[in-house]
């Protein structure tokens, strides 16, 4: 038996990944106000700080959008290998054949 306020050895992995992992905050902004606070920088001449302020954006990520480092619209990671158009039409017909309920086997398909 447990003592009260002890946790489980099967829970401490479980919080351990929680506090190391789902305690970082991220994007907490619009991608619009960074459009705005780039433009109050480049063009209406303020400060990355101030421009910062004024639209709730982190100072480290507006300097690092400001020196181009990062660009708006570029994700991170490798290319799709699928267009849009090919993505959803895979998507549909994995729900159709869903809906079918059929198992896979070998080199035979079986309904259930």
């Amino acid at each position: 038996m447990q003592a009260q306020g002890t946790v489980s050895w099967i829970m401490k992995p479980i919080i351990i990944h929680t506090i190391i992992f789902q305690t970082k905050k991220r994007k907490k902004w619009e991608v619009d106000a960074l459009e705005a606070a780039l433009m109050d920088v480049k063009e209406n001449k303020k400060s990355i700080r101030e421009a910062a302020q004024r639209y709730d954006i982190p100072k480290s990520t507006l300097a690092r959008y400001v020196s181009g480092a990062s660009t708006l619209g570029k994700t991170s990671g490798p290319a799709t290998v699928l267009t849009a158009e090919e993505e959803a039409e895979l998507v549909k017909w994995a729900l159709r054949w869903q809906t079918l309920d059929v198992v896979r086997q070998g080199n035979k398909s079986m309904r259930r």
